[in-house]
């Protein structure tokens, strides 16, 4: 485990409310989460934070799983 996607894994179980056990690398934004436009635009906020990076939702959205997520997030931060 990464530590991105440690730190991510940790903020996504926290806003979307579920135990950090369920988000994995193979984990859905969509079917497994339940994740919209709202949620995304939100996660998309918290990623520039936490990285000190630009993000917009569409792309975060764009992403089907975390490890999607956390692989787009490592080669923007590279």
């Amino acid at each position: 485990m990464t530590p991105v996607f440690a730190r991510f894994r940790e903020i996504l179980a926290q806003q979307m409310g579920v135990p950090m056990e369920q988000v994995t690398a193979n984990t859905s934004f969509v079917k497994d989460l339940g994740f919209d436009t709202l949620a995304a635009a939100e996660l998309a906020l918290v990623v520039e934070k936490e990285w000190n990076l630009e993000i917009d939702e569409a792309t975060l959205m764009s992403t089907k799983t975390v490890g999607d997520a956390v692989r787009l997030i490592e080669q923007i931060c590279m």
